[in-house]
């Protein structure tokens, strides 16, 4: 029985060991063909040109802004993944003497298309769509609001190592207007946003 017992514990661990030994390999594979899990981070300039504003017709002339995001995504293969994601835009106003800024949060689920071939170098497109929350504030008040949004991206990614890269992008975010109640109605129409981002990407 002491035999049978020592004989069978050793079979369970070379099982284990062995299961260990595959795992990990699928996980190397996994790594190196570009499919699985992966986090990202980025951060930037935001440059928002002027959105129009109702009532009225004019214009609110936006000063450059800054803009992060954070990304969990899953490639399926070596050219395809999906990817969710989220962040904050803040842009404030110039020449305004009402002090007001806008911020935006995006959530959006992104489709990214890449190239991989035998280089660290990795060129890339995406498309989002989702919503965003926005936040107008100014001396009079804060008030927020939900609308559609979508996204448009494009970089060039560099393989620092198997499981971490640095990449160089441009994002676009539209949104449809947006509705604001500070001392009387506020509508923003006419709101693109244009990112130039540095982000580092960690594949599982």
């Amino acid at each position: 029985m002491i035999n049978r017992h020592r004989w069978g514990c050793a079979a369970l661990g070379s099982a284990l060991a062995a299961g260990l030994c595959l795992l990990g390999g699928g996980a190397r594979t996994a790594a190196e063909d570009g499919t699985g899990l992966y986090l990202s981070g980025d951060l930037g300039p935001n440059f928002m040109p002027d959105p129009t504003v109702r009532p009225g017709g004019g214009i609110l002339s936006m000063d450059p802004g800054v803009r992060f995001d954070g990304a969990l995504g899953y490639n399926f293969n070596s050219w395809l993944g999906v990817e969710g994601e989220s962040g904050f835009l803040y842009n404030s106003t110039s020449h305004d003497p009402r002090h007001a800024w806008l911020g935006q949060m995006p959530m959006l689920a992104n489709l990214v298309v890449r190239y991989e071939r035998n280089s660290p170098w990795v060129p890339y497109a995406g498309i989002g769509v989702g919503g965003v929350v926005g936040f107008l504030n100014n001396d009079q008040g804060c008030d927020t609001d939900g609308e559609f949004a979508w996204q448009f991206m494009v970089g060039i990614r560099y393989r620092l190592r198997q499981h971490l890269a640095v990449d160089l992008a441009y994002k676009y975010l539209g949104t449809s207007d947006q509705y604001y109640n500070i001392g009387g109605p506020i509508v923003l129409s006419d709101l693109n946003n244009h990112m130039f981002a540095l982000s580092l990407t960690w594949s599982f």
